[in-house]
């Protein structure tokens, strides 16, 4: 079998649930990273489902802080990787 891209979609409840296996996801965007761009097959797509309501000025508020803290670092504060974790649910149709 030839691969030739593999979404991966993990949607949570909140940030503390990415915990468990983080890990093996940074070593695997690590791996990915190291491979010329038209080798890299596997996509991340995370999401936090518990910010929804984007009227609420708590979770505005956050989403501009963890924006900020990405565009310094090139990291997602939550998890550390490269790949940006969302807020809310996903667009299947952009997936």
């Amino acid at each position: 079998m030839n691969l030739k891209k593999v979404d991966f979609v993990w949607i949570n409840r909140n940030h503390k649930s990415f915990e468990w296996f983080i890990k093996l996801l940074h070593n695997l965007e690590t791996e990915q990273l190291k491979l010329p761009e038209y080798k890299r097959i596997l996509n991340f797509h995370m999401y936090i489902t518990s910010a929804t309501n984007r009227t609420d000025i708590r979770s505005l508020l956050l989403q501009l802080a963890l924006d900020l803290m990405r565009e310094k670092t090139d990291r997602d504060f939550i998890t550390g990787m490269r790949q940006r974790v969302h807020w809310g649910r996903p667009d299947w149709d952009e997936v």
